[in-house]
Protein backbone atom coordinates (compact mmCIF):
# COMPACT_ATOMS: atom_id res chain seq x y z
CA UNK A 1 0.00 0.00 0.00
CA UNK A 2 1.44 3.37 -1.00
CA UNK A 3 0.81 6.62 0.84
CA UNK A 4 0.10 9.77 -1.17
CA UNK A 5 1.94 12.64 0.53
CA UNK A 6 0.96 15.22 -2.13
CA UNK A 7 -2.27 16.22 -0.43
CA UNK A 8 -0.61 16.40 2.98
CA UNK A 9 2.18 18.58 1.58
CA UNK A 10 -0.33 20.94 -0.01
CA UNK A 11 -2.28 21.21 3.24
CA UNK A 12 0.90 21.88 5.22
CA UNK A 13 2.02 24.51 2.70
CA UNK A 14 -1.40 26.19 2.90
CA UNK A 15 -1.28 26.25 6.70
CA UNK A 16 2.23 27.74 6.68
CA UNK A 17 1.18 30.41 4.18
CA UNK A 18 -1.89 31.24 6.27
CA UNK A 19 0.23 31.48 9.42
CA UNK A 20 2.70 33.79 7.66
CA UNK A 21 -0.11 36.05 6.45
CA UNK A 22 -1.69 36.11 9.93
CA UNK A 23 1.65 36.96 11.55
CA UNK A 24 2.27 39.71 9.01
CA UNK A 25 -1.21 41.12 9.63
CA UNK A 26 -0.70 41.06 13.39
CA UNK A 27 2.71 42.72 13.08
CA UNK A 28 1.63 45.49 10.70
CA UNK A 29 1.28 49.08 11.92
CA UNK A 30 -2.26 49.89 13.00
CA UNK A 31 -3.69 53.41 12.89
CA UNK A 32 -6.28 54.44 15.45
CA UNK A 33 -8.44 57.55 15.29
CA UNK A 34 -8.67 59.45 18.57
CA UNK A 35 -12.14 58.97 20.03
CA UNK A 36 -13.11 62.46 21.27
CA UNK A 37 -15.89 61.08 23.47
CA UNK A 38 -13.45 58.95 25.52
CA UNK A 39 -10.23 60.97 25.23
CA UNK A 40 -9.45 63.34 28.10
CA UNK A 41 -6.80 66.05 28.09
CA UNK A 42 -6.51 67.31 31.65
CA UNK A 43 -4.39 69.89 33.44
CA UNK A 44 -3.50 70.76 37.02
CA UNK A 45 -2.03 73.99 38.36
CA UNK A 46 -1.53 75.60 41.78
CA UNK A 47 -3.00 79.01 42.70
CA UNK A 48 -1.61 81.20 45.51
CA UNK A 49 0.94 78.51 46.36
CA UNK A 50 -1.58 76.17 48.00
CA UNK A 51 -4.81 75.80 45.99
CA UNK A 52 -4.68 73.00 43.43
CA UNK A 53 -6.99 73.53 40.49
CA UNK A 54 -7.76 70.86 37.89
CA UNK A 55 -9.61 71.02 34.63
CA UNK A 56 -9.81 69.50 31.20
CA UNK A 57 -10.25 70.26 27.55
CA UNK A 58 -13.48 68.83 26.18
CA UNK A 59 -12.61 68.59 22.47
CA UNK A 60 -9.69 66.83 20.80
CA UNK A 61 -8.89 64.92 17.62
CA UNK A 62 -5.94 63.05 16.15
CA UNK A 63 -4.42 59.68 15.34
CA UNK A 64 -2.16 57.05 16.90
CA UNK A 65 -0.21 54.57 14.80
CA UNK A 66 1.21 51.61 16.71
CA UNK A 67 3.50 48.81 15.50
CA UNK A 68 4.16 46.62 18.54
CA UNK A 69 6.31 44.10 16.67
CA UNK A 70 8.67 46.78 15.37
CA UNK A 71 8.47 48.94 18.51
CA UNK A 72 7.50 51.99 16.49
CA UNK A 73 4.63 54.38 16.10
CA UNK A 74 3.43 57.96 16.07
CA UNK A 75 0.94 60.13 17.92
CA UNK A 76 -0.68 63.32 16.70
CA UNK A 77 -3.31 65.09 18.75
CA UNK A 78 -4.94 68.51 18.49
CA UNK A 79 -6.79 69.95 21.47
CA UNK A 80 -9.29 72.79 21.17
CA UNK A 81 -8.04 75.39 23.67
CA UNK A 82 -11.47 77.05 23.60
CA UNK A 83 -13.02 73.90 25.10
CA UNK A 84 -11.36 74.37 28.52
CA UNK A 85 -13.61 73.21 31.35
CA UNK A 86 -12.57 73.93 34.93
CA UNK A 87 -16.06 73.45 36.34
CA UNK A 88 -16.57 77.20 36.80
CA UNK A 89 -17.59 79.30 33.77
CA UNK A 90 -15.97 82.63 34.85
CA UNK A 91 -12.66 80.80 35.43
CA UNK A 92 -12.98 79.15 32.00
CA UNK A 93 -13.35 82.61 30.44
CA UNK A 94 -10.27 83.80 32.36
CA UNK A 95 -8.18 80.81 31.16
CA UNK A 96 -9.31 81.35 27.55
CA UNK A 97 -8.50 85.08 27.76
CA UNK A 98 -5.41 86.88 26.46
CA UNK A 99 -3.46 86.79 29.74
CA UNK A 100 -3.53 83.00 29.72
CA UNK A 101 -4.21 80.79 26.65
CA UNK A 102 -5.39 83.60 24.36
CA UNK A 103 -7.57 80.96 22.72
CA UNK A 104 -9.13 83.42 20.28
CA UNK A 105 -5.72 83.89 18.59
CA UNK A 106 -4.33 80.41 19.40
CA UNK A 107 -7.30 78.03 19.27
CA UNK A 108 -5.35 74.76 19.14
CA UNK A 109 -2.82 72.99 21.34
CA UNK A 110 -1.03 70.48 19.11
CA UNK A 111 1.26 67.59 19.98
CA UNK A 112 3.16 65.61 17.30
CA UNK A 113 5.45 62.78 18.37
CA UNK A 114 9.01 62.47 17.13
CA UNK A 115 9.91 59.20 18.90
CA UNK A 116 8.10 56.46 20.82
CA UNK A 117 9.98 54.26 23.29
CA UNK A 118 8.77 50.70 23.89
CA UNK A 119 9.92 48.19 26.49
CA UNK A 120 8.75 44.58 26.01
CA UNK A 121 6.02 45.71 23.58
CA UNK A 122 4.75 48.31 26.08
CA UNK A 123 4.84 52.00 25.26
CA UNK A 124 6.68 53.81 28.09
CA UNK A 125 7.63 57.24 26.69
CA UNK A 126 6.54 59.60 23.93
CA UNK A 127 8.83 62.40 22.80
CA UNK A 128 7.55 65.11 20.53
CA UNK A 129 6.81 68.76 19.83
CA UNK A 130 4.08 70.64 21.67
CA UNK A 131 2.70 73.81 20.07
CA UNK A 132 0.73 76.14 22.32
CA UNK A 133 0.11 79.89 22.40
CA UNK A 134 2.12 80.29 19.17
CA UNK A 135 5.24 78.59 20.57
CA UNK A 136 6.57 75.10 19.76
CA UNK A 137 8.89 73.22 22.13
CA UNK A 138 10.21 69.71 22.69
CA UNK A 139 8.39 67.76 25.39
CA UNK A 140 8.46 64.19 26.70
CA UNK A 141 5.44 62.33 28.05
CA UNK A 142 5.76 59.44 30.50
CA UNK A 143 3.26 56.70 29.65
CA UNK A 144 1.69 55.34 32.85
CA UNK A 145 -0.82 52.96 31.24
CA UNK A 146 -0.92 51.33 27.81
CA UNK A 147 -3.24 48.73 26.30
CA UNK A 148 -3.04 48.08 22.58
CA UNK A 149 -3.05 44.29 22.55
CA UNK A 150 0.10 42.27 21.94
CA UNK A 151 2.58 41.91 19.10
CA UNK A 152 1.56 38.31 18.40
CA UNK A 153 -2.20 38.85 18.14
CA UNK A 154 -4.61 40.76 15.97
CA UNK A 155 -4.80 44.44 16.85
CA UNK A 156 -7.76 45.29 19.08
CA UNK A 157 -10.56 47.61 18.03
CA UNK A 158 -9.47 50.17 20.67
CA UNK A 159 -6.07 51.32 21.93
CA UNK A 160 -5.55 53.19 25.20
CA UNK A 161 -2.61 55.24 26.46
CA UNK A 162 -2.38 57.37 29.61
CA UNK A 163 0.52 59.82 29.64
CA UNK A 164 1.67 62.74 31.77
CA UNK A 165 4.18 65.59 31.67
CA UNK A 166 4.94 68.82 33.48
CA UNK A 167 5.96 72.03 31.75
CA UNK A 168 6.48 75.70 32.44
CA UNK A 169 3.80 77.83 30.87
CA UNK A 170 6.26 80.74 30.67
CA UNK A 171 8.25 78.66 28.14
CA UNK A 172 5.21 79.11 25.87
CA UNK A 173 4.87 82.83 26.49
CA UNK A 174 2.03 82.42 29.02
CA UNK A 175 3.36 84.62 31.80
CA UNK A 176 0.18 86.16 33.19
CA UNK A 177 -0.18 86.25 36.98
CA UNK A 178 3.07 84.43 37.84
CA UNK A 179 3.71 83.77 40.76
CA UNK A 180 0.08 84.06 41.99
CA UNK A 181 -0.70 81.28 39.54
CA UNK A 182 2.15 78.78 39.41
CA UNK A 183 4.37 78.61 36.35
CA UNK A 184 4.39 74.78 36.34
CA UNK A 185 1.42 73.01 34.76
CA UNK A 186 0.89 69.25 34.80
CA UNK A 187 -0.78 67.80 31.71
CA UNK A 188 -2.46 64.39 31.85
CA UNK A 189 -3.75 62.65 28.76
CA UNK A 190 -6.01 59.62 28.50
CA UNK A 191 -6.06 58.90 24.79
CA UNK A 192 -8.45 56.27 23.45
CA UNK A 193 -8.08 55.41 19.79
CA UNK A 194 -10.46 53.31 17.71
CA UNK A 195 -10.03 51.73 14.31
Amino acid sequence: MSIDYTGARRAAASLLALAAVSAAAAAAPVTYRVDPARTVAGYAIVYFGVLAQQGRFARSRGTMTIDLAAGEGSVEISIDARSVDSGFAPRDDFIRDGAMLDAARHPNIVFASTHLTFEAARLVRIEGRLSMHGVTRDVALDVVAFDCGSADSEAPRACLADATTALRRSDYGITGFVPLIDDVVTLDFRVVGVR
